[in-house]
């Protein structure tokens, strides 16, 4: 689809309106953005080779992908463009965003995707405070995981972002309990990827996606958010004695229902509306609402820059199944070639379930984690 420069029709205007309607866009929060960076000797941030190069077809195309979403058009300036691309779109829709870093593989360091700095991520944050906010990325296994966890939690640092899939990352590993003490002592929160990776191709275990590997963080006090909350892919029932697999929605919601992570285990609703995940999106409004299990567990986030990807989340299909109506479809296809961000956003706070019509609680979207009760 082509960017919309033109003006917003009525529509449109009135759904946006509606969307807003009981909350404060200053205090709205998007825990799960992204940025890109290749400028590897000014700012340490890079991309695997591969992703660079037409001998790898797939990955190239991957990339190319990624690089549209990110409005980045000289790759050699990726950190700008993607900054400059985000600021303008986040300040059309208002509130407070989560830069997400991210670390290295460090046991097969030639697997690793893509490493965006934590110091790139904290300076992005700093000039452009409050509207984004610093995030850090440490691997466990990293023999200064612990002095680093210090450091940017002494920067006022509040969240640690994984990806166990793809990173090599063994959340019940006996490695990660002081790493775990640690960010208990700090009052960190660890947002972590559950459930399967569908979009990086250089997994190296989707079994350290289950969501039950993530017991031991929350035991040691620990507060969690799980991305996605866990919407895609099976893994083994570590609970059950048979290990059957089961999906990794239901270990996830099962986990919330237990009395003991009441106050420490949240997930989050990004990417839910893409075509692979979109069939959950029934059962989370559903427990969301008043006496559900996700009841004021439930954070946002976009997964910037997957909403600006046309095929990714077919508007289409949340007509069919009954998710949005005709109009209302219309009105968000419009919205999504002039604010993508802005369209996620709108996208949530106007669908609703199939049967009883019940949309996202407002509330998920000021959800502030930090904030005193």
């Amino acid at each position: 689809m082509k960017e919309q420069t033109r003006p917003l029709s009525t529509e449109t205007l009135l759904l946006i309106q509606k969307a807003y309607e009981g909350l404060n866009p200053d205090k709205l929060i998007d825990y799960h953005v992204h940025l890109i960076g290749t400028e590897r000797e000014k700012t340490g941030n890079f991309v695997h080779p591969n992703f660079l190069s037409w001998k790898h077809p797939f990955l190239h195309g991957l990339f190319l992908l990624f690089k549209k979403a990110f409005h980045v058009r000289d790759v050699h300036k990726a950190e700008e463009e993607s900054l400059e691309r985000l600021l303008q779109l986040a300040k059309q829709v208002g509130g407070s965003y989560y830069l997400l870093a991210f670390d290295r593989t460090y046991e097969n360091s030639e697997k690793t995707h893509f490493f965006v700095s934590n110091e790139f991520i904290y300076n992005c944050a700093r000039q452009n405070s409050p509207l984004l906010l610093p995030t850090a990325s440490i691997h466990p296994y990293r023999l200064d995981a612990l002095d680093e966890l210090d450091r940017w939690a002494g920067l006022g640092v509040k969240i640690i972002k994984w990806l166990p899939n793809v990173m090599g990352i063994n959340p019940s590993d006996p490695r990660c309990i002081p790493y775990y003490k640690k960010m208990h002592d700090l009052g960190l929160i660890l947002l972590t990827h559950a459930g399967h990776e569908s979009l990086l191709p250089l997994v190296l275990n989707q079994e350290l996606g289950n969501p039950l590997l993530l017991r031991k963080a929350l035991d040691q006090g620990v507060r969690v958010i799980m991305a996605h909350s866990a919407t895609l892919g099976s893994s083994s029932d570590l609970d059950h004695p048979s290990k059957m697999r089961r999906k990794n929605f239901d270990l996830f919601l099962r986990m919330i229902k237990e009395p003991q992570y009441q106050s420490s285990l949240f997930g989050d609703i990004a990417a839910v509306t893409i075509l692979n995940r979109m069939g959950y999106l029934d059962r989370l409004i559903e427990e969301s609402q008043r006496g559900g299990a996700l009841e004021d567990r439930l954070v946002n986030g976009s997964d910037y820059p997957l909403p600006c990807i046309p095929w990714a989340i077919s508007t289409k299909a949340l007509q069919l199944l009954g998710y949005v109506t005709s109009e209302e479809r219309k009105s968000l296809n419009e919205l999504f070639r002039w604010n993508p961000l802005l369209f996620d956003f709108v996208l949530k706070c106007t669908l609703k379930h199939t049967k009883t019509q019940a949309p996202f609680p407002k509330r998920i979207f000021m959800k502030n984690l930090f904030e005193a009760k």
